[in-house]
């Protein structure tokens, strides 16, 4: 796409999985577009759904040029695209009878064999991270993250804790911001905790 990256809080890419002729290249481009905060819409159509299965059982497979994928399929192309969550509702569905494929082995968790293509949400960032990227700029976040790792593995300590207290008190980070942004970042949560209470 012809933008800058981190251009988008959204992206709605519907047909992009049907049609793109690089789907993992299409993905990570979405990706780059989108803001650290931001998230993509999109939708594909099932591989299990037991339309495409009886059809595959009889030796057709008639996809004019479309792609169909599984959940799993999506879940590794924008994992590998450094989406971090992933959140699936069905588009199309129907209530056909598919005990004939559970009883063969299919599982059909989520109604899965009945749905017809997937709408699905995936974001660059968890909920509650992407909470913590909003209210502050890169650049005080990145400076955050610096003291409170040197904080936690005792480079400088008393200086870092100082310069912690300044940047707190300069950008009016309140404390249950920095005790969310702690558990994010630090791995020796509690010891870093306690210092800088």
């Amino acid at each position: 796409m012809p933008y800058p990256d981190k251009t988008f809080d959204i992206i709605l890419a519907k047909e992009c999985l049907t049609w793109s002729y690089e789907p993992y290249a299409t993905v990570m481009d979405i990706s780059r577009k989108l803001k650290d905060t931001g998230f993509v819409v999109a939708f594909f159509y099932n591989a299990r759904c037991h339309k495409i299965l009886r059809e595959l059982a009889i030796g057709r497979f008639n996809v004019d040029g479309r792609h169909f994928w599984t959940k799993n399929d999506i879940v590794k192309i924008f994992n590998d695209a450094v989406f971090k969550e992933i959140d699936f509702t069905y588009a199309e569905r129907d209530d056909a009878d598919v005990g004939a494929f559970v009883a063969m082995g299919f599982d059909n968790f989520g109604a899965d064999l009945q749905t017809k293509s997937w709408l699905i949400k995936a974001a660059r960032s968890k909920a509650s991270v992407t909470a913590l990227k909003s209210l502050y700029s890169p650049k005080v976040r990145r400076r955050l993250s610096q003291l409170l790792l040197r904080i936690e593995y005792a480079v400088e300590r008393e200086k870092n804790i100082a310069a912690l207290a300044e940047l707190c008190r300069r950008e009016m980070i309140f404390p249950d911001y920095l005790r969310d942004f702690v558990h994010e970042v630090c791995i020796h949560e509690e010891t870093v905790l306690r210092l800088i209470s």
